[in-house]
């Protein structure tokens, strides 16, 4: 069977159109008909449904059957490639959050890329939002994802990975205090540089401080918090790992614990629940070595 039908049949499954599959495939339309028409020939069955006027396309029974087949014939295609490129790599897809990449998981890939784990990876890692990961691990363009906030699909297994505080960090400056924590009460919120750490905080965060009182600031990245953290009167929560690696690049910001504690957030290992078949040893082989890995960080907390 020609591979290219099976890739034209699962590119016009994805774009639900014939002429952005097409596209996606840089062929003609006349050719996506072409290449599914001669599948269906050879299969013995139509797998679209054709009705005059409708330009989004209908899988028949048969034809959503046969999406499951068509994975796995690509998958085979697939491995049979990797084994001919005679290199002993372990291939895998990552994708995560911008925080992960930089501190949490760059000693991790650092290991694998040398074969200092026993085995050799060939990692692609990808630094993505949530709601990206969700949809490349969907596609399987991704094998494993790692993300704080979800967005559930019948597809994808769901695991919580591991769970850390929020701390505050303030610039220590003049103060002659040596406090190790404060209440929220004790913290003025004209002053908070505030992130939005997922919607347990949020609504955490609403019942100590009114936003009808606009905070110092409001970003969207952890990293540039350091940037804008210039008086001893600002203030930021954030996870324990944000502070610590904010700590090391200046001595000088404080780590405080809070008395009233806020949700601590949580990281989640999402993947397909039908991996690609060339890629099934290296994600059983990568989540044994993620857990071990998880499991020697001080600073993090896994789920039993």
């Amino acid at each position: 069977m020609d591979i290219s039908k099976i890739e034209t049949f699962l590119t016009i499954v994805k774009a639900k159109s014939i002429s952005k599959a097409a596209n996606s495939l840089f062929v003609s339309q006349a050719t996506v008909s072409q290449r599914l028409n001669a599948l269906e020939e050879e299969v013995g069955f139509a797998l679209l449904e054709r009705s005059k006027g409708i330009r989004s396309i209908k899988l028949t029974p048969k034809g959503e059957k046969f999406i499951l087949i068509a994975y796995k014939w690509m998958d085979l295609f697939h491995e049979m490639e990797a084994q001919i490129g005679a290199e002993q790599k372990l291939p895998l897809a990552i994708g995560h959050t911008e925080s992960m990449n930089i501190h949490l998981f760059s000693p991790l890939y650092k290991s694998l890329i040398h074969g200092e784990k026993g085995m050799l990876f060939d990692l692609s890692i990808r630094t993505e939002r949530s709601t990206e990961i969700h949809k490349m691990i969907e596609s399987r363009d991704l094998d494993i994802g790692f993300v704080y906030s979800l967005h559930p699909s019948n597809n994808i297994l769901i695991t919580p990975l591991y769970f850390e505080p929020l701390h505050v960090i303030s610039l220590r400056g003049g103060r002659k205090d040596e406090k190790t924590e404060y209440h929220p009460s004790e913290l003025d919120p004209r002053y908070e540089i505030y992130t939005n750490w997922s919607n347990d905080f949020q609504a955490w965060h609403q019942n100590f401080w009114n936003f009808s009182i606009s905070p110092y600031m409001v970003l969207d990245s952890e990293y540039i918090i350091l940037d804008y953290l210039d008086s001893d009167k600002l203030w930021a929560i954030v996870p324990k790992s944000v502070a610590l690696l904010v700590n090391k690049l200046n001595p000088d910001i404080g780590i405080y614990k809070l008395l009233e504690n806020p949700p601590a957030r949580v990281c989640y290992k999402i993947s397909h629940k039908l991996p690609k078949e060339s890629r099934k040893n290296s994600v059983t082989l990568f989540s044994t070595l993620l857990t071990k890995y998880i499991a020697e960080q001080t600073d993090l907390s896994l789920f039993d």
